[in-house]
């Protein structure tokens, strides 16, 4: 009985520890609040027209490095591939660009998950939130619009 008293309290304590992380990194601004199923959505940034190399500037920038720290590979004029390890990667691709006016779609391609739940969550949403302050950075009247993406699964033989 002592030990299933002492399980749950440890329990109870990584809970509020977990709890208590997430809430400081939020309030930091580190990461955002977001529902749980967040990777399963395309993100669209539109923004005034501006060249490519405002976008790679931001992205080198110390600012940017702090919310993600992987690999990025591609040309801003069209698509930027982000890597984290083998565990995700996500796409940023200029799908419109007028005289006026630039539109972005950000998404990420795949994932593993481990219990249903993606690995490398807190690091997905860092990266989503340091592209939304990005976007931000060039363009304070930057729309974001969301877009629920057709996901397929696969499936271990065993």
């Amino acid at each position: 009985m002592d030990v299933l008293i002492f399980a749950v309290a440890v329990f109870v304590v990584v809970i509020l520890v977990a709890v208590g992380i997430k809430n400081k990194m939020i309030n930091d601004g580190k990461i955002t609040n977001r529902s749980s199923d967040f990777v399963y959505y395309s993100e669209f940034f539109t923004t005034k027209a501006f060249e490519a190399i405002e976008l790679k500037n931001v992205m080198s920038s110390d600012s940017f490095k702090y919310y993600y720290k992987g690999g990025i590979h591609g040309n801003c004029d069209t698509t930027l591939t982000f890597n984290y390890g083998n565990m995700w990667t996500a796409k940023l691709t200029k799908i419109e660009q007028t005289s006026s006016s630039c539109k972005y779609q950000f998404m990420f391609v795949s994932w593993k998950t481990k219990d249903y739940v993606p690995v490398g969550g807190v690091q997905m949403n860092m990266l989503l939130t340091g592209l939304e302050k990005a976007f931000l950075q060039i363009d304070p009247n930057t729309q974001v619009t969301k877009k629920k993406n057709e996901v397929s699964t696969k499936r271990g033989v065993l």
